[in-house]
């Protein structure tokens, strides 16, 4: 994601992070807002392996819902410069004869009120 950001402009129209949920204040009032109560929080940390380079992309592109439709509006060899790209910071992750990425997630539960 940092990869895109730094390569291509800013969406005309700003559109929530698919990260905005990592923060317990955000999803709490979210929750809250859907009628549950007392919620509780619990990070979770995981790796994701990827065979190569090609693989992270489309692993990307299958989650990135929106931005993968406007992505693919991009002419080709700003597509493949991206991809490219993206492969160059992978470069950090590498893990064996692939990569490896570090995440983690937010477990939340509460109680419907």
């Amino acid at each position: 994601q940092q990869c895109i950001a730094r390569l291509l402009p800013q969406p005309r129209v700003a559109r929530p992070s698919v990260f905005r949920f990592g923060d317990p204040a955000v999803l709490g009032a979210l929750l809250a807002s859907a009628g549950f109560s007392g919620p509780t929080f619990a990070p979770h940390a995981f790796g994701c392996d990827f065979a190569d380079a090609g693989a992270y992309w489309d692993a990307f592109l299958a989650l990135a819902g929106g931005a993968t439709e406007a992505l693919s509006r991009l002419p080709p060899e700003r597509q493949a410069a991206l991809r490219a790209a993206v492969a160059d910071d992978l470069a950090d992750l590498q893990h064996g004869t692939g990569y490896r990425v570090d995440a983690a997630t937010l477990i939340a539960t509460a109680r419907r009120t």
